[in-house]
């Protein structure tokens, strides 16, 4: 998205401009597959301009609407961001607990920049929660395959029925 360009370029302010269209876009056409990922740059633009609670409440908004979507990867892109956000306030164990999970539930795609991402973050807090352990790997090989999860050939993107909300700390 152009706001991506935006944060990344140091201009958030027109990059959260960009969002609020994308959103009317989005709405007005009755697209909202997009929407997890419209809440996440738009936590992320906001975590940048120094409006972190504002941040966290986006990236939870992003979190809840990519649940019932089977959006797994939006969902794990958000959680990750959220996880950022708490990691750099010290909330490590929360961070870890969000993250775990929605990481878990992937069976394949390790090789993508995403999975990736969250998994360097997941071995960051991990080494912050359990202090002295040497060399924590959250996940230093792919997972063994989900029994539980719903087959769907290629796709990473689809829920695993039964799997719990994230639970966020109050």
């Amino acid at each position: 998205m152009l706001a991506d360009a935006y944060r990344i370029g140091g201009a958030p302010e027109v990059g959260l401009a960009q969002i609020a269209e994308a959103e009317r876009l989005a709405e007005a056409t009755q697209v909202e597959s997009v929407l997890a990922e419209t809440l996440r740059l738009r936590g992320d633009l906001l975590a940048q301009t120094g409006g972190r609670m504002a941040a966290e409440a986006s990236y939870r908004d992003g979190i809840a609407l990519a649940q019932p979507r089977d959006g797994k990867l939006f969902e794990l892109r958000a959680a990750t961001s959220l996880a950022r956000l708490w990691r750099d306030q010290g909330k490590c164990t929360e961070a870890h607990e969000l993250l775990a999970p929605i990481y878990g539930w992937f069976t394949e795609g390790f090789d993508t920049a995403v999975l990736k991402e969250a998994c360097a973050l997941l071995d960051e807090l991990g080494t912050r929660v359990h202090p002295g352990a040497a060399a924590y790997p959250v996940r230093s090989v792919a997972p063994k395959p989900h029994t539980s999860a719903r087959s769907t050939g290629s796709s990473v993107l689809s829920a695993r029925g039964g799997r719990p909300a994230p639970r966020f700390p109050s």
